[in-house]
């Protein structure tokens, strides 16, 4: 596994949906410290305090590898994937758009004037969501996303179309519920 790393969801027991999207080289490591670190008793993220949610039930989030990328481009792929699940809807508990942007921000005050530099760099920044076929990393045609709603429609097993179509399981339910292949507006 040299040269690669990993992007990986976290996932609500309840309700299997995604609310943190992270990278690591080992991540079943990482959801031990996620959760180490969601028990100490300082200023809590967002993320930190929805994992201890969970813990307070006797419940842990799902990890699941959703990508494994060259080590030299996780940055992009990190803030690819983060930016892929908020278009699709997902509740994030991200608190950055990540590639290894630190969360430096946590109990910080910044200026006026830093906070405008921000607003001005993002207004120059093109938000550009690549829907469907014209998504560099999409596994499927849009004729192939048809044919698996019509399978699901039939009744044929999702572990059956996950196999044939070299897919997730999990990415099924994106496609049925809409969460995936949204067609762009304009």
């Amino acid at each position: 596994m040299e040269n690669k790393t990993f992007i990986y969801t976290l996932s609500d027991p309840n309700t299997n949906e995604i609310r943190y999207v992270g990278k690591s080289n080992n991540p079943k490591y990482r959801l031990r410290k996620h959760i180490e670190l969601s028990k100490q008793d300082k200023n809590k993220t967002h993320k930190e305090n929805w994992i201890l949610s969970l813990l307070n039930k006797n419940l842990k989030p799902i990890i699941e590898i959703i990508d494994e990328v060259s080590i030299d481009e996780w940055e992009f792929w990190e803030i690819y994937w983060i930016s892929q699940f908020k278009t699709w809807g997902f509740n994030l508990t991200n608190t950055t758009t990540g590639g290894g942007i630190n969360n430096g921000f946590k109990g910080k005050n910044h200026s006026e004037e830093t906070k405008e530099k921000c607003r001005v760099a993002g207004l120059k920044s093109p938000n550009i969501k690549l829907f469907g076929e014209q998504n560099g990393r999409c596994k499927l045609t849009n004729n192939q996303v048809e044919e698996i709603k019509e399978k699901v429609l039939l009744g044929v097993n999702r572990e059956q179309i996950a196999t044939e179509y070299k897919i997730n399981k999990k990415y099924i339910y994106f496609l049925i519920s809409g969460k995936r292949r949204k067609q762009k507006t304009t």
